[in-house]
């Protein structure tokens, strides 16, 4: 007799499936509360039950792993959140309170000089800060640090929710403790009760990924922003999270890295462009597009180049405009082949039979050189020959 939680049905053909699969007829109970039992008599209850602890062992072993892989991304935002700001004290000491730290001359000795005693200090402080909850790092990176991270407004509380479900996991074997209700959002614990089991979904799992991953993007990139106001490897990282994202079809974080990078008033105006046009595309694919078409359609980019036209009319999927516009591109080498057919913004527009019929012209004019030495060219002569020589033999065959 072997009994499910879950509350579906079975249906007829599930049915058959099960008798001619064990070679046995069973009954089907339903439980009280939802669920339903299956009594199997005989060999086949032998068999059948086997079958099941083998299910049930395989869904444990899921569960244990998404618990650890939920633990390791809480412990990456830590390691990830030490080195920012061991990376602001270094470039602001006096912030880390070393002035007020005091040194014996044995510890002097050990530690060999004064930069080793400042860095020494420093790390005490980051492993101070770090010994504290979420909470305590939000607070210490607005009052100290000086971040605005407004970014984080609608995030915040989810944050919350992950590292205080990576607590229950670590520090409780999934029971919910007074401190996840105290501290979890109301709307993010629905129906959840003190003494409840909660595990990681592979959906929450992923959402909770992109959130981490997006929000302490974001805090690193506005910490740059504040040590180095100018420095346009930011707007290089952002755009790159934002296009791996994209690919990747994670446009949570995709919109938070452009939307950043286009409202980054200390880097060039190509970048705010760049994060724009990707914030554009990033709520098309997200079906969202209505937040922004308005937008797009208000958008003057006469004065703007060629590649930054042909974004907009790819957008807005004004084909007849964009062909064009991707003609001249090509030709001025303003876009590449690989471009055309592997960036996520040409993703609609590829499907257009005039845009085929120019790839397929394209690839016809790309060439690659190879150079061989003289055993290389022997060995693929030789390798032609046996392929020659095996497609004749089957042929005849």
């Amino acid at each position: 007799m072997s009994g499910f939680d879950d509350a579906a049905k079975l249906t007829e053909s599930e049915e058959v499936r099960l008798r001619a699969r064990f070679g046995s007829e069973f009954e089907v109970k339903k439980i009280e509360g939802g669920g339903i039992e299956l009594d199997v008599p005989g060999d086949a209850s032998r068999r059948f039950n086997s079958a099941v602890k083998g299910v049930s062992l395989q869904l444990s072993h899921r569960e244990l792993l998404f618990k650890n892989c939920l633990i390791s991304l809480v412990s990456s935002a830590e390691w990830f959140l030490s080195q920012i700001l061991r990376e602001f004290f270094e470039s602001f000491p006096d912030a880390s309170g070393v002035k007020d730290k005091t040194l014996t001359l044995d510890d002097l000795r050990e530690l060999g000089s004064i930069e080793d005693a400042e860095t020494y200090l420093i790390s005490l402080r980051v492993d101070e800060i770090m010994w504290g909850s979420l909470e305590d790092w939000m607070k210490f990176l607005r009052n100290t640090v000086k971040l605005s991270m407004g970014y984080l407004a609608e995030d915040e509380r989810k944050l919350v929710e992950v590292f205080q479900r990576r607590n229950v996991m670590v520090h409780n074997d999934g029971t919910v403790h007074h401190s996840y209700l105290k501290k979890v959002a109301e709307s993010l614990r629905t129906g959840v009760k003190q003494g409840m089991q909660i595990g990681v979904t592979p959906d929450y799992l992923r959402s909770a990924i992109d959130t981490v991953e997006k929000c302490f993007v974001l805090i690193g990139a506005e910490l740059w922003k504040k040590l180095n106001a100018k420095d346009e490897k930011r707007a290089g990282v952002l755009n790159e999270v934002t296009m791996e994202a994209l690919y990747a079809e994670r446009y949570e974080v995709a919109a938070g890295a452009s939307r950043f990078l286009m409202e980054d008033r200390q880097l060039p105006e190509k970048w705010h462009l760049y994060g724009r046009l990707n914030y554009w595309q990033t709520m098309k694919w997200w079906g969202k597009f209505e937040g922004v078409n308005n937008e797009i359609q208000d958008a003057d980019f006469t004065a703007k180049d060629d590649l930054i036209q042909l974004a907009r009319y790819v957008l807005l999927d004004q084909f007849d405009g964009a062909l064009p516009l991707l003609e001249a591109t090509l030709v001025g080498k303003k876009l590449g082949l690989k471009e055309l057919e592997d960036w996520p913004i040409f993703k609609e527009f590829r499907k257009d039979e005039r845009v085929q019929a120019i790839i397929a012209t394209e690839r016809k004019k790309t060439s690659s050189t190879v150079q061989l030495t003289s055993e290389e060219l022997e060995s693929a002569e030789n390798a032609e020959s046996l392929a020659v020589t095996a497609a004749a033999k089957q042929t005849i065959n």
